[in-house]
């Protein structure tokens, strides 16, 4: 059997140091492993990409960060999942990592056999909008299964099976260009937030979501961060912010 191979995918904006960072952290762990970089606007990271052997692409479209409860515009939305598909095409690995700038890696990721999405642990309930019926309603009308939770936590640090991301991608895509702004208006406000977008969208791949207890989320924000609190276990430590 052929070993399960990982790639990560950085989206890079306004913070250089955080980024080098994070990708040193993989680097030490994962020397080989392919890593794409995309900026959003922003500094010129080519140099960074090189030092880091990552692919760089610059984009000139600025989406920023999202922001509020309603997140990002329909547009900004598809644009930051073009971005991931692109990114995915390229690594071309069974899994990619959204690796964001406030993530550090500890070890070696262990991919559990049933993953196609893995975000992180909820620390508390309603820490995030649950999705009411009528979306679970239109997911289930979409891919045919209905969701077996109600809320999302797909952000930094998560993992997706890259072929599902890859197989689903037109047709999702498209379905959200056609409803994004009502669903958005007057179903589910946060469908604008990445964490929750990409949740769904492997929802309507008919998938399910899996908190892998193996990535810690820094939240609420402790800064600076102390890593010696960490269990022996993490893996993944997300939001980590001492270097914005």
């Amino acid at each position: 059997m052929s070993e399960t191979t990982i790639g990560f995918y950085n989206p890079a904006s306004v913070y250089p140091y955080a980024t080098q960072a994070a990708l040193s952290s993989v680097r030490l762990i994962y020397p080989e492993a392919p890593v794409v970089i995309s900026c959003d606007a922003a500094h010129d990271f080519s140099q960074i990409a090189s030092k880091y052997h990552a692919e760089y692409v610059h984009y000139y479209h600025k989406i920023s960060y999202p922001q509020g409860d309603l997140g990002y515009s329909k547009i900004n939305m598809l644009t930051w999942l073009d971005r991931l598909y692109l990114a995915t095409t390229r690594l071309k690995t069974d899994y990619v990592v959204l690796w964001e700038d406030d993530c550090i890696l500890m070890k070696p990721i262990t991919i559990d056999t049933d993953w196609y999405m893995a975000g992180h642990k909820f620390l508390f309930p309603g820490q995030v909008p649950t999705m009411p019926e009528s979306f679970l309603d239109l997911i289930q009308q979409f891919s045919g299964i209905r969701p077996s939770t109600n809320v999302y936590n797909c952000g930094g640090g998560s993992i997706f099976h890259s072929q599902t991301l890859i197989d689903n991608y037109n047709i999702i895509r498209q379905f959200w260009h056609e409803n994004f702004d009502n669903v958005q208006q007057n179903i589910y406000r946060t469908i604008g937030w990445p964490d929750c977008f990409m949740t769904v969208f492997y929802y309507m791949s008919g998938k399910k979501l899996n908190e892998n207890k193996r990535l810690y989320n820094n939240y609420p924000l402790v800064k600076p961060f102390n890593f010696s609190t960490l269990a022996p276990d993490i893996e993944i430590v997300h939001y980590v912010k001492d270097l914005y």
